[in-house]
């Protein structure tokens, strides 16, 4: 059954064989491929890998990374980590932090229009961007009607 299958390394992981939907092409500098849709084969594997249970490898987090066309810089600070980290992950050279996980794969899910998360990216990184470098305070102060926040 392999035999039949494609292995498609190009997409950057090793376990994505496809059974249709390419075509192979003899030209004078070698065999070519052709995917006859390659955003909606792309978003299929995305999708594929954020509904899988399990946590996702480092070049599965970097499929994903590069799909929404984000750096690791970007996906760094919409997490709250820093490129180190996003690169660490993605080399394998450490766990991916559970929670930044599921959140990617929930931005993932929305950019690909698989579930009805309206603005989920939006309201991430507007968070991200108020709460980057510390420069608001809140101040809570007990009241008579109990305890209030104010932002300082």
């Amino acid at each position: 059954m392999i035999d039949d299958l494609y292995h498609y390394t190009e997409c950057g992981l090793d376990n994505v064989y496809l059974a249709n939907g390419y075509t192979l092409r003899e030209t004078p500098y070698g065999e070519t491929l052709a995917i006859h849709d390659i955003d909606r084969l792309h978003r299929a594997i995305g999708l594929a890998l954020v509904r899988r249970s399990g946590g996702l490898s480092g070049a599965e987090l970097r499929f994903l990374r590069v799909e929404l066309g984000w750096s690791q810089e970007e996906l760094a600070r919409l997490l709250g980590r820093d490129k180190q980290t996003v690169g660490r992950w993605e080399r394998g050279e450490s766990n991916i932090d559970p929670l930044a996980e599921r959140v990617l794969k929930l931005i993932f899910t929305e950019h690909a229009g698989a579930e009805n998360t309206p603005r989920l990216t939006e309201r991430l990184s507007a968070f991200a961007a108020e709460t980057a470098g510390g420069g608001r305070m809140d101040v809570v102060m007990e009241e008579r009607g109990g305890w209030q926040s104010r932002a300082a």
